[in-house]
């Protein structure tokens, strides 16, 4: 079978017809329109590969079931780019095998890019068995991962009320992987970047980011709106889940002068951007404060009625049900209490008027033991 290019070539690029109002890579190449199957795709080597949309009016790209070999393997290239001016569907599994380190999926969608999970649409790229390897690279207007019933609604409007409980929800069926998987996951985007939650009521599941870790780029000229789940390697490669994931995503503003950042509602597992995601859950939660509250009204309601010891022991028990705070003593107070030894002579004594009497058996500050 014939084969474009060889392990040498430094680049190949296949542009689509012009104004296609259908492209369709991966599966087995009987879509309508411009298709390159999987088995053609296959058999492209170079380093660089890129298939774009070409032409005035958006097109719409749908990738069906794709699978690239990495240097790791027999070797596809470095980088496999997928652009379009217009969106980008992903409705199958597209993996990339044998995936090194300096190998890159590229997805480059100038409206948006839509990973329909319920049609089977995820990205992967592995080294060897199941370990993250390589580079994902998303950039579009806005990205979506979930259901095709979430993407359009998305469609319609990108703020629907009670996308956020949707995006959150837990399936019947967990996938902890997720529909994105790779050893690094960079994404940049300027309306919304959106991750279905597929993971189990005990982890929120969506994205795998490896040991390269997940970066996300707010770059236009609006603050991006994040909601996704997932989770995500630490330095030592081990994968931080639910609200410790947030911690180890790294956020970068884009706009002139990287002033622009994210929305105020953008979260990671739920937990806020920019803020504290709550309490440890080892913390027992039937203490509430404003339980504690109620609990101070109720014996102030009731002092009229009891004695001046019975409201002291209430008030006691009361104060002792606090939370308990620290705080950190941020001024040396010590030199204010020590005794220091004056060696001077003394040259004046103050207002006689002022001064206490002397205690039996005792010395006046600064005396020496005798009476006034």
């Amino acid at each position: 079978t014939a084969a474009l290019g060889t392990a040498a070539t430094s680049q190949v690029t296949l542009n689509a017809a012009s104004n296609a109002t259908a492209i369709t890579i991966g599966g087995d190449g009987t879509a309508s329109g411009y298709a390159l199957s999987n088995a053609e795709a296959g058999r492209i080597r170079g380093r660089a590969i890129t298939v774009a949309a070409q032409g005035t009016q958006p097109a719409v790209m749908t990738v069906q079931a794709l699978t690239l070999a990495g240097t790791g393997a027999a070797t596809n290239g470095n980088s496999f780019t997928l652009r379009t001016p217009g969106r980008i569907r992903v409705e199958g599994a597209v993996v990339m095998t044998g995936a090194g380190a300096g190998d890159t999926l590229r997805l480059n969608g100038g409206q948006r890019i839509e990973v329909a999970t319920d049609r089977g649409g995820r990205i992967g790229l592995t080294s060897s068995g199941d370990t993250l390897a390589g580079r994902l690279d998303l950039a579009a207007g806005s990205i979506w991962v979930g259901s095709s019933d979430l993407i359009t609604q998305l469609a319609q409007n990108a703020s629907f009320t009670g996308r956020d409980a949707l995006l959150a929800a837990v399936p019947a069926s967990a996938d902890l992987v997720g529909a994105l998987a790779a050893g690094q996951i960079s994404v940049a985007a300027q309306g919304s970047f959106l991750v279905q939650n597929s993971g189990s009521a005990a982890q929120n599941a969506g994205f795998s980011a490896g040991s390269g870790g997940m970066r996300i780029t707010a770059s236009g000229s609006t603050p991006l709106d994040v909601v996704i789940n997932g989770r995500a390697m630490d330095s030592t490669g081990t994968f931080q889940i639910n609200r410790n994931t947030i911690d180890v995503i790294s956020f970068v503003s884009g706009g002139e002068g990287n002033t622009i950042g994210f929305t105020a509602s953008s979260t990671v597992n739920t937990c806020t951007i920019g803020r504290l995601c709550g309490l440890d859950p080892e913390e027992p939660a039937d203490r509430p404060i404003i339980a504690i509250i109620n609990n101070v009204a109720e014996i102030a309601k009731d002092a009229q009625s009891d004695t001046e010891e019975e409201q002291e022991e209430a008030a006691l028990e009361a104060a002792e049900n606090l939370p308990q705070m620290r705080i950190s003593r941020l001024i040396d107070l010590s030199s204010t209490f020590d005794d220091v030894t004056i060696t001077d002579p003394v040259t004046g004594g103050g207002n006689p008027a002022l001064w206490m009497d002397q205690q039996p058996g005792g010395s006046g500050i600064g005396g020496t033991g005798g009476s006034r």
